[in-house]
């Protein structure tokens, strides 16, 4: 197949708003036709003005005459997906997925796409705490790691999904699902938790609520941030990584203990946060 041929977008969010955006403007793997469908009639208006695809479709049995399904909607909804239309889907299509949890996409694929469909699992690193086809930008996946998790070895999908990510304008980083996983419970996941904690932290309503307000700094807000995200699309892929992030959860605990033991060490702290400021700028620089 030349090209990318008839490619469409299963959910008009954020990413699945960007990556049509990016489809539509990529001139490395023209699509021959750009689709969208979203079970939210407004929410697909809305990407298709954004730009998110060259039309829309009325019914969701529609997206199965694509030559390539990018199911840009949370892993639990990926997964129902795979569930209830991956029977149907006809041979020789890409089925890729964005979700920010890979076991459970990868085993539902396994289980439910039939002989001769390309499945393979898919995560660009990208987005902010935006919600909706509004927050799309094509911009944040030029150089974003996109991270494909093959089920199995699979040089012709793998192939096909490798020119989608070029198309997008990422850099592919091939990965097993399962260390995927392991790593975003700490990159990616954990991070929400914590952001969520802080907030929860400070006192809801009452005499003090403006006084709170006033003193909150500038390390509470960066620190709290992902807080502000789509609850469900968090929560969804959260419990889908549930293993790996119960683990993550117990190693943080396990230095906050540390911390507590060493608070009243200006000294102690000093080193601990030495070699942590040492260990992000290794790891991300001045970012």
């Amino acid at each position: 197949m030349n090209g990318l041929g008839v490619v469409c977008v299963v959910g008009a969010g954020q990413i699945g708003t960007s990556i049509g955006m990016a489809l539509k403007g990529s001139a490395t793997a023209m699509a021959d036709e750009l689709l969208l469908w979203d079970v939210d009639q407004g929410r697909r208006a809305r990407g298709l003005v954004r730009g998110g695809a060259d039309r829309s479709l009325l019914d969701p049995e529609e997206v199965l005459a694509a030559d390539v399904i990018v199911l840009a909607i949370p892993v639990s909804e990926v997964v129902g997906w795979l569930r209830t239309w991956g029977g149907q889907v006809s041979p020789d299509t890409l089925v890729v997925d964005t979700g920010s949890a890979k076991q459970a996409v990868v085993a539902a694929m396994r289980s439910h796409l039939g002989p001769g469909v390309h499945g393979i699992g898919g995560h660009p690193l990208c987005g902010n705490e935006g919600r909706g086809p509004e927050a799309g930008d094509p911009a944040m996946l030029k150089g974003a790691v996109f991270v494909l998790t093959p089920l199995a070895d699979d040089p012709p999908t793998l192939e096909r999904a490798l020119a989608l990510v070029g198309a997008l304008g990422s850099q592919p980083v091939v990965l097993d699902a399962g260390r995927h996983d392991e790593i975003l419970a700490v990159s990616s996941h954990l991070p929400h938790l914590v952001a969520a904690a802080l907030v929860e932290l400070v006192p809801e309503g009452g005499a003090e609520r403006e006084l709170w307000r006033r003193l909150l700094g500038p390390g509470f807000r960066s620190a709290t941030r992902l807080a502000a995200s789509d609850p469900e699309m968090v929560a969804s892929f959260l419990a889908a990584n549930s293993g790996p992030l119960r683990h993550a959860l117990g190693e943080f605990e396990h230095g906050l203990r540390e911390f507590e033991a060493e608070v009243t060490s200006p000294s102690s702290l000093a080193s601990r946060l030495e070699r942590a400021a040492n260990r992000r700028a290794d790891l991300v620089g001045d970012c």
